[in-house]
């Protein structure tokens, strides 16, 4: 009887955990401030100069987007961390690239912001 209660508590704790990836984690507020910085920063470029290259603003961009993902991996939601390794790899992608032409550089900045912006919705809308 013993062994049959443990068995069941085991398969009763496992289904939580299996279950814990479709419940939505609580509104994070650091979290979100991270990624408020990382969406306004893929965007900043020097208006004059339009350097899309500038590796001190892609440095900016890469070094949040790893906090944000090394962050979630922490918090036990496998979603969401899934969602910032994607963006960390953008990133680290641009940061990597020798002598990206500024082309690319835009492209690149864009698709981090438009993910980001998407984000934000989603995660904004999360309960607190």
């Amino acid at each position: 009887m013993k062994s049959f209660i443990v068995l069941s508590l085991i398969v009763l704790l496992s289904g939580c955990s299996a279950l814990s990836k479709f419940i939505p984690s609580n509104f994070d507020n650091a979290e979100f401030g991270k990624l408020v910085e990382l969406n306004v920063v893929s965007m900043s470029v020097n208006a004059k100069t339009e350097d899309w290259c500038n590796p001190m603003i892609i440095g900016q961009m890469n070094y949040r987007a790893e906090w944000l993902y090394t962050y979630s991996k922490y918090r036990l939601n496998d979603n969401i961390t899934q969602v910032y390794k994607g963006i960390h790899g953008l990133t680290t992608e641009l940061i990597e690239r020798e002598a990206p032409s500024s082309a690319y550089c835009k492209i690149k900045r864009q698709s981090i912001h438009k993910i980001t912006s998407d984000t934000l919705t989603v995660f904004g809308s999360r309960k607190s």
